[in-house]
């Protein structure tokens, strides 16, 4: 923390920072589960993904790349084969040792005062966390207009309604920095309220969830509102108000 005193100006300012680790000790796993999906000696936090390479533009690239049987068409993802048999089945998930919990987390606060005016300001944030877009057939504008269509085969993202898969593709890092509050004060002099027979008065404009900063703007989603698309989003306030003591 910070407290310094410069005449009539004071300034002040401090920050917090939390990091977390975990690790599965044991954990009876089948004999059959892949060496890139087993959670023993892994963080405790995971998600079970295919790997996107790319999105099919035609029927002829299906034919002669692994693909999920019988429900692949142009305008879907392409999986990775990580086990290389030449199909696309459960065994080609993976697992991503991250999750919406975050393992570092932090904070910070600053502002100053002078002849009774008083600012402050709150910041916090996270990283070593990741968030996942998922519903069959949710788009956001941003996506909407760049899905696979037959006019767009060089898509940056595959066509409405294609395999609702997890993929890393729909994974995203939730690192984050938002401006949480501020608050801008103005203490009224004493000989002002002498006379109302008030002791303290004071008016403020406070804001609250000002802006954010992230990665996944694309997906309209809040880094810190879990998978999916339906957490609803946060608010920006605004409130104007006076404290007043007699």
């Amino acid at each position: 923390n910070y407290n310094q005193n410069f005449g009539d100006l004071r300034v002040f300012g401090g920050g917090m920072i939390t990091h977390t680790t975990n690790e599965v000790i044991d954990r009876a796993e089948p004999d059959d589960v892949p060496e890139w999906r087993k959670q023993e000696g892994k963080p405790m936090d995971s998600r079970v993904v295919y790997l996107q390479e790319g999105i099919f533009k035609d029927q002829a690239q299906i034919d002669n790349t692994p693909h999920i049987t019988g429900v692949t068409i142009p305008g879907d993802p392409i999986y990775k084969d990580v086990d290389d048999d030449g199909r696309i089945t459960a065994n080609d998930r993976v697992r991503l040792y991250e999750s919406n919990t975050p393992r570092t987390q932090f904070s910070f606060n600053m502002g100053a005062e002078y002849k009774g005016l008083e600012l402050s300001l709150f910041f916090q944030g996270q990283t070593n966390a990741s968030v996942a877009y998922s519903g069959i057939g949710l788009m956001t504008p941003y996506i909407f207009e760049r899905r696979w269509t037959p006019e767009n085969i060089n898509a940056s993202y595959p066509r409405s309604g294609a395999s609702n898969e997890p993929s890393d593709a729909y994974t995203k890092d939730a690192t984050f920095l938002r401006f949480k509050n501020f608050t801008l004060a103005y203490n009224l002099p004493k000989k002002w309220l002498s006379d109302l027979k008030i002791s303290d008065a004071q008016v403020y404009l406070q804001g609250r969830n000002l802006m954010t900063w992230d990665k996944i703007k694309e997906f309209d989603m809040d880094p810190e509102g879990g998978d999916g698309v339906t957490a609803y989003p946060l608010t920006r306030v605004f409130t104007v108000g006076a404290n007043i003591s007699f």
